[in-house]
């Protein structure tokens, strides 16, 4: 008995000891498995916070509840889920804080963790930069100036140019001339929603028709340009003279007949003809053109002469050309009439040195090819919140001017306020000398939806160049404690202040000087003189509607990484 009962002690103990190492063996692999699923639910949190780094989007990309459920990692899995203890919906609350919690499984062991994220300060705007390009940063031949970082979200490009600012790029550099730093960005600077970014200004903005501008049209000012039925139209400049204008019916540079001068004594004895005044419009361009038939080599050429009611005069020339005696040539160039007070007359007419050759005209045309056929324009204007020669005026100065397709452009005028230009035609542009400001600080001073260019010169706006008051009571210059006046004899500099944007391309010539901020959701391209960026922060520390743009940081809270019971 005792022999037998020692040996069942001895079995049971050495079954003990089995069951032991058993237990043992066991509790050691679920040990194990439980700091697998430990890693794996810590790595789920890291992957989410990944998920949001990664997307601008998330919130609404990812949503409420889960966003990965048994996905494989390592040997286990992890799921993970998000929620807005805030208000219960991830989709909505820039500001909201989220709370991810991941569940890290291996074999039966599960640990379930979680943590708190708050919103951080935004990086990576668009307004953080002088010049924000979405696509290529081009210059060519042309000078870029600026105090801030010029940047683009694909290549810069400087093509026989001269760069002299800080620039960053997401893809590469091309080009050598540039005089400070080049730095490869990692990822694309944010941009305004180019679907969103209009309506704020849209809804609020007083809408102006293209229809409501003047029209180019390049019609013919000139009344019998051929003389194929008679003289008419047409008289001697100084009367009392015996020089005479005759039709010749023998001579002439094209149909059947053209205007002879005879009997000249004097250098004024010249054909002339009065043009009508509604489409004699200040400092713009005119076309002259005429075929000349003269009996001497001399010099010859056109001019118009512009008086005003007072009785002063003006009178702008073509470059002059030197025909071959008695033979038929074209004598073509440009007139650009500039005159203060009210324009009473226009005449055109020919200048010569030689008093008394007689000579033949044919062919005359006078056209103003300021702007192409069918262009509209808004030039010579104040627009402003007190000042819309177009229809009602808009307290903040936020005008939305409907192109309709059809290319508009904006010259020699100063604006005080944000103008959108929507559906612009391709060779739509700002040009010229203009003065703009927004009448909202931290606005945009244009914005549009189409292609543009900025040509602007680097000549002061010249109220006596255009007969145009640009400060009257209502709209002093500057806008902000600036002073108003009566007088048309103030200039002001040539630049824009405030935000350029385009969610198309946008291109830039001429000497353009912007004081604020340039963002381009396409191509830009720089050429001709020169572009000079001035920056300042007002538009990133206070960005206006359509604007409040970055990469929303979303950092753990610490004391927030916490395991979560079962």
């Amino acid at each position: 008995m005792a022999v037998l009962g020692t040996s069942a002690l001895i079995s049971a103990i050495a079954l003990a000891a089995m069951m032991g190492i058993s237990i043992s063996k066991r509790t050691t692999a679920e040990d194990t498995d439980f700091s697998e699923a430990r890693i794996y639910a810590r790595a789920g949190l890291e992957i989410g916070m990944h998920y949001i780094t990664t997307d601008p989007y998330w919130r609404v990309n990812r949503g409420n509840g889960s966003w990965a459920t048994n996905i494989t990692i390592g040997r286990g899995s992890f799921s993970l889920t998000a929620m807005d203890p805030v208000d219960n919906d991830v989709r909505y609350g820039e500001n909201h804080p989220v709370v991810l919690t991941s569940t890290g499984s291996k074999g039966n062991a599960q640990c379930k963790m979680s943590v708190r994220l708050e919103v951080g300060q935004k990086s990576g705007s668009c307004l953080e930069v002088s010049l924000c390009s979405g696509s290529d940063c081009v210059v060519n031949e042309a000078t870029l100036t600026s105090d801030q970082t010029a940047s683009t979200n694909r290549n810069f490009i400087a093509d026989g140019a001269t760069v002299n600012a800080n620039v960053e790029a997401l893809r590469q550099f091309n080009g050598t001339t540039y005089t400070k730093s080049k730095k490869l960005i990692s990822r694309a600077r944010y941009l305004p929603d180019p679907l969103h970014v209009f309506d704020s200004y849209v809804a609020t903005g007083t809408p102006i028709s293209y229809t409501s501008l003047p029209q180019a049209s390049q019609t013919e000012l000139i009344t019998n340009t051929d003389f194929e039925l008679n003289e008419s139209g047409w008289y001697v400049l100084v009367s009392g003279t015996t020089a005479k204008i005759t039709q010749d019916t023998s001579n002439f540079a094209g149909g059947l007949a053209s205007l002879q001068v005879s009997g000249r004594k004097k250098t004024t004895d010249v054909a002339a003809q009065d043009l009508p005044l509604a489409p004699i419009i200040q400092a713009h361009t005119y076309s002259v053109r005429m075929s000349i038939y003269t009996s001497a080599t001399v010099p010859i050429q056109a001019s118009l002469v512009v008086v005003n009611s007072a009785g002063a005069y003006w009178i702008s020339s073509t470059a002059p050309v030197t025909p071959t005696a008695n033979t038929w040539c074209n004598l073509q160039g440009t007139v650009s009439p500039t005159w203060t007070g009210t324009l009473s007359r226009a005449i055109l007419y020919l200048t010569t040195t030689n008093p008394t050759a007689n000579y033949n005209m044919d062919n005359v045309s006078v056209k103003d090819t300021t702007y192409n056929s069918g262009t509209y324009y808004l030039e010579h204007r104040l627009l402003s919140p007190s000042s819309n020669p177009f229809g009602p005026t808009n307290a903040n100065g936020i005008y939305v001017l409907d192109c309709g397709g059809k290319d508009v452009i904006i010259a020699d005028s100063r604006i005080v306020g944000t103008l959108m230009l929507k559906h612009a035609g391709g060779n739509s542009a700002i040009q010229g000398s203009i003065n703009w400001q927004p009448a909202i600080a931290n606005y945009p001073a244009l914005l549009t939806d189409s292609k543009i260019e900025i040509a602007l010169d680097s000549t002061a706006l010249s109220e006596a160049t255009v007969a145009v008051n640009f400060n009257p009571p209502g709209s002093p210059y500057p806008y902000a404690g600036g002073t108003a006046n009566t007088t048309a004899t103030d200039t002001y500099p040539s630049q824009i202040t405030g935000i350029v944007y385009s969610s198309n391309d946008m291109d830039f010539s001429g000497a353009t000087t912007i004081l604020g901020q340039v963002t381009v959701g396409g191509r830009t391209s720089i050429s001709g003189t020169s572009l000079k960026l001035t920056y300042s922060n007002l538009f990133y520390s206070t960005p206006p509607p359509g604007f409040d743009v970055g990469g929303v940081p979303m950092n753990p809270v610490p004391g927030t990484w916490q395991r979560l019971a079962q």
